[in-house]
């Protein structure tokens, strides 16, 4: 289960998600202009730093190489 292309997918789509939705959040938070931020600085930094961990997540999973021939669809599956 581990070397099915399947996994490989929905984990790319998991992990590029969730940086895109921390990303959107951090811009809308930013984006209130005159109201007090919800987000303090150690937290912004937390969240940074989650959201480039998974898009390097989804990076590697996506272009390193040789990872599409690592991920073969198996016969029997």
């Amino acid at each position: 289960m581990s070397r099915d292309s399947r996994i490989r997918w929905i984990t790319m789509f998991l992990s590029g998600a969730l940086a895109a939705r921390i990303l959107i959040f951090m811009l809308a938070d930013r984006a209130t202009a005159g109201h007090a931020r919800i987000l303090s600085t150690e937290t912004e930094l937390e969240l940074t730093v989650v959201a480039i961990f998974n898009l390097l997540i989804c990076g590697y999973l996506a272009f390193y190489p040789g990872m599409a021939e690592a991920f073969k669809e198996k016969p029997w599956g």
